[in-house]
């Protein structure tokens, strides 16, 4: 189960865009970096739900046209719209919560993808 504690706000869905499933959201960090999650977290009732992106587009400098995996209407991402956007605080957060062991030896580097960290490949 996800935390507070490990999560932080990182904008907000703004509303529908279109009829295929996409959202607008405001972003309170660099476009840059929204491309690299593979999810993003929404508080629905209480529980932190994880939804994996299927894509994401600059609308402007501080808002992004978002759509999600699995969620291919209006109908469907329209209950999203005034929520809060939460991301996991680090990849070892984000490893922990999928599952994945993150071994590191000396003098190694790695580095995972979040994608690949959410779809259980590491």
């Amino acid at each position: 189960m996800i935390t507070r504690a490990e999560i932080t706000e990182i904008g907000t869905f703004n509303k529908p865009h279109g009829i295929q499933g996409e959202i607008s959201a405001s972003f309170l960090c660099d476009f840059d970096e929204i491309e690299l999650l593979s999810c993003i977290i929404v508080d629905e009732d209480g529980i932190f739900v994880p939804f994996f992106i299927e894509s994401a587009r600059p609308k402007s400098t501080a808002v992004a046209l978002v759509k999600f995996d699995g969620i291919d209407s209006d109908a469907q991402v329209r209950h999203f719209t005034g929520k809060t956007i939460f991301a996991f605080l680090t990849l070892g957060v984000a490893a922990a919560f999928f599952g994945i062991r993150l071994d590191v030896g000396r003098n190694e580097r790695i580095e995972v993808p979040l994608r690949d960290i959410a779809h259980g490949i590491g």
